[in-house]
């Protein structure tokens, strides 16, 4: 596997309104996302 075989997301800061109780989903709340997919197989 060489390295255009993966693709890389770092640190994609999303903002969503997230939780179970009310007052958890009054705010958006930060989110960061590091993913490493391999393409390898496609």
């Amino acid at each position: 596997m060489n390295d255009f075989d993966q693709i890389f997301i770092e640190d994609l800061k999303c903002y969503a309104t997230i939780g179970i109780f009310d007052w958890e989903r009054q705010t958006k709340q930060p989110l960061i996302i590091n993913l490493t997919l391999d393409i390898s197989k496609i």
